[in-house]
């Protein structure tokens, strides 16, 4: 005969095992995804030559700049 309510001695799977495989899956993509970066790369310094407008090179001031370094 069987005994209503008897299911809830059932053993359930355990959930370690499960978190410890989603872990190691998570840091062998990780690793694949930074070899595929090439690892890491060294930078160079860039200088830039940046285009003054042609008041800028011509050393006139004038405008309200003037004003201010005469005081």
């Amino acid at each position: 005969m069987v005994i209503l309510g008897q299911n809830y001695q059932q053993r359930r799977r355990p959930v370690g095992p499960l978190i410890l495989g989603a872990l190691l899956l998570l840091v062998i993509g990780f690793l694949v995804f930074a070899y595929a970066r090439g690892g890491e790369m060294p930078t160079h310094r860039v200088e830039k030559q940046i285009a003054l407008p042609s008041a800028a090179t011509s050393g006139s001031v004038t405008g309200p700049e003037s004003e201010l370094s005469e005081g």
